[in-house]
């Protein structure tokens, strides 16, 4: 009995590896070829990129098998996965109208536009005008953005001793953006915008209370250039000039802790940010190196980042991105605080939606790129954020609203001692941009 089990186990043995033989059989080139074309004229994608890597792992590699593979990664909308082959073909044959394409729309649709205008200016006329890049605009974008903000009410009731609190009452944002794609994968961006401020001046001493209404109107002119030097690398740097113009108030400041310092007779205040920085795609992973250096309430800061992005899924339905910020001021000696965003971004039907969180301090704080400063005399801490973006007619036009809420420090005199109060403030942000 234990001599037939012994046979029915060798025979068994035998067997399985008689199939595993059989399974891994080597293909040939030929094969290969033969069999891929027929995936590819029979659009089985999936089939073909199994072939495809199979192929690879026996070290079979040929210029229509990337070819393919790309095709098929693209068709399965893992646009940032084809993105790799189809570069592959594109380097050996630039003049292959249909690898062109297909590499162009992988870029545009993986996140990566500056990539599709890189290569896209040097096709040839026939495809420009079928890609819609044979004409040359002075403004390729143009878009408005308006922003206002809610603030809770944190006007100290009194009724006795003495008190000195300046509270803001509005806070509006209007801004023209327009942008010009050049060359090689260049865009120039120049944003300008006005945020009008007014506040209320609470005096209270001697049981009389002394009311007065005061404005600072604050004006930037951002200029940004981004340049795509290589696949994936993208090389940035900005300047945003920030002008500051006060009526009807002394010049306010707020240094460290609260420490408030009035400089009397002061109308206009300039402040600058400088940005540069580098970000490189490498398969579904976008990694950025950033900083900016900024004059701002009669300090010095460096704020210097760092960015990851991920697309699990090789294309822009669904992202995770988050960037630390270790922000250094300089007031008498250096204060440093780190300030951390996470984000998650997903695609419904033609909307966006993408949530968010900010730890830390925003206090004399620059982000996107140097555009947003945080400048008054007021601290910010913790951010929750909801955005929702959508592209229409055809991804010409984009859309998107923000919300923003966190909390703020109003800081005040109280019987001649430094008191704050916290808050919440609240924020909504629309924009419309037109892609000509």
């Amino acid at each position: 009995m234990k001599t037939l089990k012994h046979i029915l186990f060798l025979l068994l043995l035998g067997h399985i590896q008689l199939m595993s033989a059989q399974q891994s059989k080597t293909l040939s080139m030929t094969e290969v070829d033969q069999i891929t074309y027929q995936q590819y004229l029979k659009a089985d994608w999936k089939n073909l990129v199994s072939t495809a890597e199979q192929a690879r792992k026996n070290g079979i590699k040929f210029y229509f098998l990337d070819v393919r593979e790309g095709i098929a990664y693209y068709h399965l909308k893992k646009y940032r996965k084809a993105i790799s082959y189809l570069e592959k073909a594109f380097e050996k044959d630039e003049k292959n109208a249909v690898v062109a394409e297909y590499l162009y729309y992988a870029y545009v649709f993986g996140g990566r536009y500056l990539d599709a205008l890189r290569i896209g200016d040097d096709f040839n006329l026939e495809l420009k005008r079928k890609l819609g890049l044979d004409k040359n605009y002075l403004i390729d974008q143009l878009g408005f953005d308006f922003k206002i903000n809610s603030p809770d009410d944190y006007c100290i009731d009194l009724d006795k001793g003495e008190l000195d609190q300046n509270v803001i009452t509005s806070d509006v944002y209007k801004g023209i953006n327009i942008g010009n794609y050049y060359g090689l994968g260049n865009l120039l961006w120049l944003s300008v915008g006005q945020s009008t401020r007014d506040f209320t001046q609470y005096t209270f001493g001697d049981g009389k209370q002394d009311i007065e209404y005061q404005t600072m109107t604050l004006t930037q002119y951002y200029l940004a250039h981004y340049n795509q030097p290589q696949s994936g690398l993208t090389f940035g740097v900005a300047v945003n000039w920030l002008r500051e113009d006060y009526e009807g108030f002394e010049y306010i400041r707020m240094g460290r802790n609260g420490v408030i310092r009035a400089i009397p007779s002061i109308n206009t205040i300039n402040e600058w940010v400088g940005f540069a920085g580098l970000r490189k795609d490498v398969g579904n992973v976008k990694l950025g190196v950033t900083t900016t250096l900024s004059n701002m309430q009669d300090n010095f800061q460096i704020l210097p980042s760092l960015e990851f992005t991920y697309y699990p899924l090789s294309n822009t339905d669904i992202y995770f991105y988050s960037i630390f910020t270790y922000k250094m001021e300089h007031d008498d000696d250096w204060l440093n605080d780190p300030v951390v965003k996470t984000a998650v971004g997903w695609r419904l039907g033609k909307f966006y939606f993408e949530p968010s969180y900010t730890y830390g301090t925003l206090y004399n704080f620059v982000e996107n790129d140097g555009l947003i400063v945080y400048n008054d005399a007021e601290k910010i801490d913790n951010r929750i954020e909801l955005m929702s973006y959508a592209f229409l007619l055809k991804g010409n036009l984009k859309l998107y609203v923000k919300y923003q809420n966190y909390d703020k420090t109003n800081f005040y005199q109280l019987n001649d001692v430094q008191s704050e109060i916290q808050y919440k403030n609240n924020t909504i942000t629309t924009g419309i941009l037109w892609k000509f």
